[in-house]
C-alpha cells in the first residue's frame, strides 16, 4: 500500500489500489493511431481516457503481449479528518515574506494560478472577484460551448462530482486559495491579491479521490491557461499518471508548486511524491512556524529535494462560507506553505511576463532570505521572500 498526503496539519492521504482495479496504459504517439492497439484497449473495456497524455484507463488487464507502457492501476486517495486549530492568529506569514511591501511592485495581475485540491468556494466574499471565469461558456445552458469536454465549466471543474467547479467538497482547497489570492481585506488577504484563481478539484468531502482524476485536474488547469499550479498534497511512493500530467504541464510552460510533506522526515532519504519527483518544473516547499523562520516540527525537508521554506504553522485563511457570509479557519501544514510560494511565483510572473517557468522558479529560489534554521534543510538555505523576488 502506498501512502500519500494532502498536506494540511495531520492530514494523510492514502493511495491504495481499488478492490476491483482499473488499469492505466500510456500509448506512444505512433501507437495511438494503431488499429491493433486500439482494438486491444477496446476489448479490455476503456472506462476513461486523457488524450493530452495518450492515457487510457481500462476495466481489465490487456492480456496480449503488446508493447504498451503500463502505468499500473488507478489508486484511491483517502483523507482522514483534518485537525483545525482554533487560535485566530494574525497574518504572520504575510509579514514574514514581506508581501505587503511587494505589492508596490506587483499584485499578481494577469496571472492564473490553478488549485488542484478539494475545490474553491467561488462565492466567498474574499475570493469571488478573483475567480477565473470561462468566458467561452454560456452559464446554465447545459451545452459544452467551448468544446473542451466539460459542460458549463464557468469556474473550473469538479472531477469528483463531474460537474462545474466553484464549490469546495471539503475546506482545504478554499483555505489554500485564500493564501494564494484572497483580496486585501480587514480579516484576510492573499499573497497575490489581484491574481486569478482557477478551480479543479479531485478530492471529495471525505478526502478521497483517484490519482487519475488528479492527473486530469492538472491537465485541465494547464489547458485553460494556468501559469502556476498549486498541489498541496502528496505522499510516499509514486503515481506515474500524475507524473505524466506534471510533465505535460512542464511542456506547456507551467510551474507546479508542491508541498514537501508533514512527516518530519528527510525527503532526500525517504521519497515523498510528487515533491521528490525529478520533473524539473516542480518547486517543493517546506514549512516554517514563525517570523523568525523556525522549522515547523511536522515539516519534511531535504537539502537536495526541497527548494525553499515558507510560512506553514497556524496560517489563517478562507473557509467555505454559507450564504456569502465570510468564514475563516487556521490550519498548519506544508499545504499552507506551498500556496505562499505559489503566490510569490504569481507576483514575479506578473511583474516579468516574458519569463518562462524556469526563470520564475530560479527567481523565487534565488531570492530567499537566508535562515540558519534551513541552511542544511533546503537547497536555497532560506525562507521565500516576496519583496526580494519581485525586486530581482
Amino acid at each position: 500500500m502506498n501512502k500519500y498526503g494532502l498536506i494540511g496539519f495531520a492530514l494523510t492521504l492514502v493511495f491504495v489500489a481499488q478492490a476491483k482495479a482499473d488499469f492505466i496504459y500510456r500509448l506512444s504517439d505512433d501507437q495511438k493511431s494503431s488499429a491493433h492497439i486500439l482494438e486491444a484497449l477496446d476489448r479490455a473495456g476503456v472506462k476513461d481516457k486523457i488524450p493530452q497524455i495518450n492515457v487510457f484507463v481500462t476495466e481489465r488487464l490487456i492480456e496480449q503481449k503488446l508493447d504498451i507502457r503500463s502505468l499500473g492501476t488507478v489508486k484511491t486517495i483517502q483523507l482522514p479528518e483534518t485537525r483545525t486549530r482554533s487560535l485566530a492568529s494574525s497574518l504572520w506569514g504575510m509579514r514574514a515574506i514581506q508581501a505587503e511591501e511587494a505589492w508596490a511592485l506587483s499584485q499578481g495581475e494577469g496571472i492564473i494560478v490553478g488549485v488542484s485540491d478539494t475545490g474553491i468556494d467561488g462565492d466567498h466574499p474574499d475570493l469571488a472577484q478573483n475567480m477565473w471565469i470561462n468566458k467561452d461558456e454560456i452559464p446554465g445552458n447545459n451545452i459544452d460551448d467551448d468544446g473542451n469536454g466539460y459542460v458549463d465549466d464557468i469556474q473550473g471543474w469538479n472531477f469528483v462530482k463531474k460537474r462545474p467547479g466553484g464549490t469546495d467538497n471539503h475546506y482545504h482547497g478554499t483555505h489554500v486559495a485564500g493564501t494564494i489570492g484572497a483580496k486585501v481585506g480587514e480579516k484576510i488577504s492573499g499573497v497575490a491579491p489581484k491574481v486569478t484563481l482557477m478551480d479543479a478539484s479531485f478530492l471529495g468531502a471525505s478526502g478521497s479521490g483517484k490519482d487519475a482524476d488528479g492527473a486530469k485536474s492538472i491537465i485541465y488547469l494547464v489547458d485553460n491557461g494556468a501559469k502556476v499550479i498549486n498541489c498541496s498534497w502528496g505522499g510516499p511512493g509514486e503515481s506515474p499518471i500524475i507524473e505524466e500530467a506534471i510533465k505535460y504541464a512542464m511542456n506547456k510552460g507551467v510551474l507546479v508548486v508542491v508541498a514537501a510533506g508533514n512527516n518530519s522526515s528527510n525527503n532526500d532519504r525517504k521519497k515523498f511524491f510528487p515533491a521528490t519527483s525529478n520533473v524539473e518544473n516542480i518547486l517543493a516547499v517546506a514549512a516554517s512556524s514563525n517570523e523568525a523562520g523556525a522549522k515547523a516540527s511536522f515539516s519534511n525537508f531535504g537539502k537536495t529535494t526541497v527548494e525553499v521554506a515558507a510560512p506553514g504553522g497556524s496560517i489563517r485563511s478562507t473557509s467555505p462560507s454559507s450564504s456569502q457570509k465570510a468564514r475563516y479557519r487556521t490550519l498548519s501544514g506544508t499545504s499552507m506553505a506551498s500556496p505562499h510560494v505559489a503566490g510569490i511565483a504569481a507576483l514575479v510572473w506578473s511583474r516579468h511576463p516574458a519569463m518562462d517557468w524556469a526563470q520564475v522558479k530560479e527567481t523565487v529560489v534565488g531570492t530567499v532570505k537566508f535562515n540558519k534554521n534551513w541552511a542544511t534543510k533546503v537547497s536555497s538555505a532560506g525562507v521565500a521572500n516576496a519583496l526580494n523576488a519581485v525586486s530581482q
